[in-house]
């Protein structure tokens, strides 16, 4: 799926992500941002980190240690 995030602390004009020609996602190297077959299959925890951290709050912790979408961030 997608989404689209807007306002303050997060870094604009950019798409994080990509699928295959089967719509499978391809693993993205979440500090860049950038495509990488040693990066992680982003999901849902990924982004909900990714808000979190967004909100202030340490985002690892109440994930699970799943990590936010650092390239998001600003």
């Amino acid at each position: 799926t997608s989404a689209m995030l807007v306002g303050a602390g997060v870094a604009g004009g950019q798409v994080i992500g990509q699928y295959d020609s089967q719509f499978f996602g391809l693993r993205v190297n979440p500090w860049t941002g950038q495509l990488d077959d040693r990066g992680e299959a982003l999901t849902d925890k990924h982004f909900g980190a990714t808000l979190l951290a967004l909100g202030g709050l340490d985002a690892e912790v109440y994930s699970g240690g799943v990590p936010p979408i650092e390239a998001a961030l600003r």
